[in-house]
């Protein structure tokens, strides 16, 4: 991020450049099922990679996009992240005990992580100088 604010981009489209990269490899992981065992192990390792960045840079995109509340925010996206994951627990041992594979579950997570980045990008846009500075006041 620091190198594309260096080159004279802002610093919610830097953001949103290292959020969408950081999507690629989290994605990847619905090839998964598709190879073998080394390819498996080194694509899951860019998964986390890719995981970790991601979740770093959602983390400050919530100080962007509600600046005035952030721990209200973070909170509540925590819990609600929380209540998924318990709930995903759930349904990718079903889903693997039915099917016998990975598939759906890698693939809905690769489905699930690109559709939030999306909705990321669109949280953390640019806004006019004087909407940010009413959010701020208000």
């Amino acid at each position: 991020m620091l190198v594309l604010t260096r080159q004279g981009h802002s610093l919610a489209a830097a953001q949103r450049t290292v959020f969408l990269a950081a999507t690629v490899p989290l994605a990847a992981c619905a090839i998964v099922p598709f190879v073998g065992l080394g390819p498996a192990v080194l694509i899951l390792i860019a998964v986390n990679i890719g995981l970790g960045v991601w979740t770093a840079i959602y983390l400050t995109m919530v100080q962007d996009v509600a600046p005035a509340r952030v721990s209200t925010s973070l909170g509540i996206l925590s819990g609600c992240g929380s209540l998924a994951g318990a709930l995903a627990m759930w349904a990718v041992g079903k889903v693997t005990h039915e099917t016998g594979s990975f598939l759906i579950p890698l693939v809905a997570l690769a489905v699930a992580g690109a559709i939030s980045a999306m909705a990321g990008c669109v949280a953390n846009r640019e806004r006019p100088v004087l909407q940010v500075a009413h959010d701020q006041i208000a």
